[in-house]
């Protein structure tokens, strides 16, 4: 069961899901559950929900939803994808066979297991840091000891040799903006 689902009101056709290099000028159907809570996140916000609404929905209909709306491809956004990975794999897959994009934006702290499932149905991964991955900062804001598993992440998905692989970085000024730690992206 994936809630909240009540219906593709409008697609932008801006890219708020940056993903410079893996398709341009595209439009997605993005993803939203209800559990993100990361301090600092612009998304924060906007996933918690007090009453949580909407309909059950299969992964058919979510790729008949996105060729409805005329969508290049499904962003797995707005929380992180992999709490969902099964589901996510079921949308993929038949998207793929619809001739669909597959993102994640990820926070990258994901396990082996997870990355080796990625290459059957994800072309890119945006892995979306905060602060640099400053390790004070990911303490504090994150609540992780270090981005030490992030970095692996990303190597560990490149050595796929399969999947895009972007990095975006929310700086934080006077918090998480150390020039050192963005230069290590």
């Amino acid at each position: 069961m994936w809630l909240p689902v009540h219906s593709v009101i409008r697609t932008d056709r801006f890219e708020t899901v940056h993903s410079f290099e893996c398709i341009s000028n595209h439009n997605y159907v993005a993803d939203g559950l209800v559990v993100h809570n990361c301090r600092y996140c612009q998304n924060a916000d906007i996933s918690q929900r007090r009453k949580v609404e909407g309909i059950e929905v299969e992964p058919q209909d979510v790729v008949r939803m996105t060729l409805e709306q005329g969508c290049q491809g499904l962003a797995y956004t707005y929380n992180q994808p992999t709490i969902f990975i099964e589901f996510a794999r079921d949308i993929g897959m038949l998207a793929r066979k619809a001739g669909l994009i597959n993102i994640f934006v990820s926070n990258g702290y994901d396990t082996p297991e997870t990355v080796a499932e990625m290459p059957k149905f994800l072309d890119c991964v945006t892995v979306d840091f905060k602060g640099s991955g400053e390790t004070n900062f990911v303490r504090k804001y994150i609540n992780i000891p270090n981005a030490e598993p992030i970095f692996q992440t990303i190597l560990d998905t490149r050595d796929t040799k399969k999947i895009h692989i972007e990095i975006t970085d929310l700086i934080v000024p006077q918090v998480g903006d150390d020039l050192g730690a963005a230069r290590k992206l």
